[in-house]
């Protein structure tokens, strides 16, 4: 069946605005890592969440806190080593935990964010609704007319406000498309 202009027009609408939904529920749902813009169109500003860069920073500045802090309990515990604080002996234990503790916060805190920057940021080349254009478009096309899914997910992607993937992804999609049509 073809479609008329306007009910494509109409339909690219519905799909743009589904990805749209999509992109607000994943992030309400703790599906995706999200930026500070999916933070945003959610409405989640004032929910406490962190988007990928915050959290990458507020790691970073916990870290570089807890230099200074380490090297003031090696201070004081080389002080109480040398028996220059020896009026204060009853608390040494205390200071040798607390800088044990430091440095081994201070290590597991460095391997997060080692671990959190080997993981895929947001907005890198994964594309899933734009993937997810390319399904629609498909779908809204049939077989009939499988030279114009190139052409309807784009409009679809423009219309839903997502960043655009290449040439070369949109021919890798459209390809996996048809393939898992057959």
């Amino acid at each position: 069946m073809k479609l008329t202009e306007e009910e494509l027009t109409r339909e690219i609408r519905d799909c743009a605005k589904y990805l749209r939904e999509k992109a607000v529920l994943d992030v309400r749902l703790g599906l995706v890592r999200p930026t500070h813009e999916d933070i945003e169109a959610a409405g989640l500003r004032d929910a406490g969440l962190y988007d990928y860069a915050s959290l990458v920073d507020e790691i970073r500045s916990i870290s570089e806190k807890l230099g200074p802090i380490i090297e003031r309990l090696n201070r004081l515990s080389e002080h109480f080593a040398h028996s220059r604080l020896e009026l204060y002996s009853d608390i040494e234990d205390e200071i040798e935990g607390a800088r044990e503790h430091a440095a081994g916060a201070k290590v597991r805190v460095d391997v997060a964010i080692n671990r959190l920057e080997g993981t895929r940021p947001p907005n890198s080349k994964a594309m899933p609704l734009q993937k997810s254009a390319v399904r629609l478009a498909h779908a809204i096309l049939g077989a009939s007319q499988q030279r114009r899914v190139r052409a309807i997910a784009k409009r679809i992607i423009m219309e839903a406000e997502l960043d655009t993937p290449s040439e070369t992804v949109l021919t890798e999609w459209i390809k996996e498309v048809r393939a898992d049509d057959k």
